[in-house]
């Protein structure tokens, strides 16, 4: 299944493309309405981000300052045009849409045609021309959407992609290979790999065992997370990007986040690989830190096994980041 965001001028018939398609049972969103746009002309950003990490299969309809941050959670952008005449025609006789009643109005509309409409067309995957008949419209989008997602789930992993409960989080979790909206993202773990074959992987005083990571502290990037945490818990240094390579997307049950800047309700639990060096033991009294009583470098097959004794996910994780060749 496929998001599709379906963008374009005002008149286009944006409004009415969406009113066909919910009245054919797909979810639809016209962020024209309750509070999607800002003051500023750009969507909320957390909310849409939200929006697109909970549904695999919806129409979004708009046209933003910022919708191009979101274009990578789109399958397909859909820019609807039509010729200037027949857009105002269109806005002078809507009666769900004020904009357009005005001289001013009108003219600014024929002013986007010619400076704004381009840029959407630069970047749209399609343009359908707004002037065919509504039914035909709607029976190309609901193609669009009802299309197979991007990325196929391997083999022998489809318990790690599919829909779990975790208890310490009170959260429902679902794997997916999507790329991670950065300000949803939660925790990073990696897969720290010092030498070819080999992987990095952690003990606590309590008996868990885990690949390095842990939660991104206010204002923290995934990057300088990422560092931090294979510092405090593996004593190592990152010597390359980051590659984010699977997520688990968790669903909280509880009313509030359990800290004042963590997502909620929706987040995202982020793996990646990432090539390091040893620089020590991990320093001792880091404050909010696991307390770590063993640090192992072990080759892949070895890691596997020795995590899958107490963390089975922090095992198949490993095993599918080898199964890709990524380590």
């Amino acid at each position: 299944m496929s998001r599709v965001l379906i963008t374009g001028m005002s008149g286009a018939g944006k409004t009415t493309l969406l009113d066909e398609l919910a009245r054919r049972g797909h979810s639809t969103v016209d962020t024209d309405y309750d509070g999607w746009e800002l003051a500023d002309g750009t969507w909320d950003a957390p909310r849409m981000a939200g929006l697109l990490a909970t549904h695999d299969t919806i129409a979004v309809s708009g046209t933003v300052r910022n919708q191009g941050d979101f274009y990578d959670r789109f399958e397909h952008v859909i820019l609807l045009s039509a010729p200037v005449p027949v857009l105002l025609e269109r806005v002078a006789i809507r009666t769900n849409n004020p904009y357009g009643n005005s001289a001013a109005e009108r003219a600014e509309i024929a002013g986007y045609v010619e400076t704004v409409e381009p840029l959407l067309r630069r970047t749209a995957t399609l343009e359908l021309d707004g002037r065919r008949g509504i039914s035909e419209l709607a029976d190309m989008v609901e193609g669009l959407m009802r299309e197979p997602v991007r990325t196929t789930i391997p083999a022998g992993f489809e318990a790690l992609f599919g829909t779990t409960y975790v208890d310490y989080a009170n959260a429902d979790i679902s794997g997916t290979f999507d790329t991670p909206p950065p300000e949803l993202v939660h925790r990073i773990h990696l897969v720290a790999s010092p030498a070819p074959g080999i992987v990095t992987v952690c003990g606590s005083i309590e008996g868990w065992r885990f690949l390095p990571g842990g939660r991104l502290e206010p204002g923290e990037s995934l990057e300088s997370a990422a560092a931090r945490e294979l510092y405090e818990e593996a004593g190592s240094r990152p010597t390359g990007p980051i590659n984010v390579f699977f997520s688990h997307v968790a669903h909280s049950r509880n009313a509030a986040p359990y800290l004042p800047h963590v997502p909620h309700p929706v987040m995202w639990w982020a793996f990646a690989v990432v090539p390091t060096t040893v620089v020590g033991q991990p320093p001792a009294g880091v404050d909010g830190a696991e307390q770590i009583t063993t640090v192992q470098h072990l080759p892949v097959a070895e890691a596997i096994d020795w995590l899958d004794v107490q963390d089975h996910t922090c095992a198949e994780v490993l095993r599918l980041a080898a199964h890709l060749e990524l380590v």
